[in-house]
């Protein structure tokens, strides 16, 4: 995925993204998801980003007052 992301920003004239920009947003999207009105669970995310449990996810991306 770099080599097309370095060409993409070239043509476009930006700096290349880092690859985990794109899961940050995956990862926070998800949790903006519902499935059948209820909030997708922490464990769901952690599970699709490979984690074994959901305290990354939780201190990554918890809602912070």
């Amino acid at each position: 995925m770099r080599k097309p992301l370095r060409e993409i920003s070239k043509t476009v004239g930006c700096t290349v993204p880092r690859l985990t920009k794109f899961r940050h947003t995956y990862a926070t999207a998800r949790l903006q998801t519902t499935d059948n009105g209820k909030q997708i669970s922490l464990w769901t995310v952690a599970k699709e980003l490979g984690h074994k449990n959901v305290s990354r996810v939780k201190d990554t991306y918890a809602e912070r007052p």
